[in-house]
């Protein structure tokens, strides 16, 4: 199976969303980077396509508790199963991955990821004052061609980290090409 992408009007990425919402009980998050920046669009149809949605999660928990029956990661997976999807869940560096497929492993037609937070307990002390504000002041936007709402990180906080990442795509390239990106 080859690495698909999506946009957020695309079946499987609002049913992933959609499959978060309905999971979500006691715990807290928001959509953060290439997503969120689609949310964002009058036209998501034109921006650039991702392979996952990012998704901050508070509070911040370990594979061992996310997985456990009963939890977010396990009622995420239930909801995405409902909809008609295969699901794993996976242990990643600084994420829990849930691997959202439109049919079964190497066949599946469709293969997409929802990555959510989990961060160690240094660098959440670290940086929770950032987290919670940026938590605080997300704003609320519709999932397109449905009725739900997730929240969603501040543009203003997303785009310092899509800059640093495109300065860093330009500095392999010539000088010419990349004065007239910058």
């Amino acid at each position: 199976m080859v690495l698909q992408y999506f946009r957020v009007i695309d079946n499987i990425v609002k049913d992933s969303l959609e499959a978060v919402v309905e999971a979500k009980k006691d715990e807290d998050f928001m959509i953060v980077g290439g997503v969120a920046v689609q949310l964002y669009s009058n036209n998501p149809e034109i921006m650039r396509p991702t392979s996952d949605v990012d998704i901050f999660l508070t509070p911040n928990i370990n594979y061992e508790i996310f997985s456990k029956d009963g939890e977010i990661g396990w009622r995420i997976k239930n909801n995405i199963i409902k909809n008609g999807y295969q699901c794993q869940l996976k242990r990643g560096r600084y994420i829990n991955e849930v691997k959202v497929m439109d049919g079964q492993n190497n066949k599946a037609k469709q293969l997409f990821f929802l990555h959510l937070t989990s961060y160690s307990g240094e660098f959440m002390s670290k940086y929770k004052h950032i987290l919670e504000r940026e938590i605080y002041y997300a704003n609320t936007l519709l999932i397109p061609k449905t009725e739900m709402k997730v929240k969603v990180k501040k543009i203003e906080d997303i785009l310092p980290h899509k800059i640093k990442r495109l300065e860093k795509h330009v500095a392999y390239l010539p000088d010419p090409l990349k004065k007239s990106i910058l």
